[in-house]
């Protein structure tokens, strides 16, 4: 159906719509209304001990999907790390903060069929991690760690860890994902940055790009 904006609303109230127009309308007033009812459900504050939701984003849509949440006053998070240190024709561009987890955000809310839909009417939203009948759920104390680790640069793209030249397999040592193994996609060397890795995630093989510092060589 073709999106009808509040201009022919507007319009179409003042010359008598069709009774086609009028269906068209009811149809988005009534889609608004659904979305809106939805939101608001997600926007009822969980417990401060309640878990964590994880959301798969489009790449690069962390920040504003975290904003937008945020905006419709539901609870969001998206630990940051220190990026690379770039140059570019001779010029050192400063490293500049990004998430740490790519393509992923938290987000917590009561776990109901409503608030989760809620979550999804978001744009850039691609899925609740685990789906509505199985979400995956992250205990608050170890977003809170995960998340203060973070501000700490402990995740940062420079930090130094251990040397994974050769490696093949990793463990997640933190973060949502902490416990689950994977596949090294990339090849690892110099002790420091990011690795893609795949794990399988819900009988499904996902790739992820995970900061060294959260995985351990297997």
């Amino acid at each position: 159906m073709m999106v009808i904006d509040r201009k022919q609303i507007d319009a179409a109230l003042t010359m008598q719509p069709t009774a086609d127009q009028c269906r068209a309308i009811d149809k988005v007033l009534s889609e608004r209304r659904r979305v809106a009812r939805m939101r608001a459900a997600a926007a009822i504050r969980a417990g401060d001990d309640s878990p964590w939701l994880v959301l798969r984003v489009m790449t690069g849509r962390e920040i504003a999907v975290r904003d937008d949440l945020e905006a419709a006053n539901i609870e969001a998070l998206v630990p940051m790390k220190m990026g690379k240190e770039r140059r570019r024709r001779n010029e050192k561009i400063p490293a500049r903060e990004e998430p740490v987890l790519v393509g992923y955000i938290l987000a917590r809310c009561r776990i109901d069929c409503d608030s989760m839909a809620g979550l999804l009417t978001f744009e850039h939203v691609v899925s609740i991690l685990g789906g509505y009948q199985s979400p995956l759920l992250v205990k608050a104390e170890n977003v809170h760690c995960f998340n203060e680790k973070a501000n700490k640069g402990e995740f940062d793209y420079e930090r130094p860890v251990t040397v994974f030249i050769g490696i093949k397999k990793v463990r997640i040592t933190d973060g949502p994902f902490v416990g689950l193994c994977g596949d090294v996609v990339t090849s690892v060397g110099g002790g420091k940055g990011n690795a893609v890795i795949e794990v399988n995630l819900f009988n499904q093989s996902v790739p992820m790009i995970m900061p060294l510092a959260i995985l351990a060589p297997l």
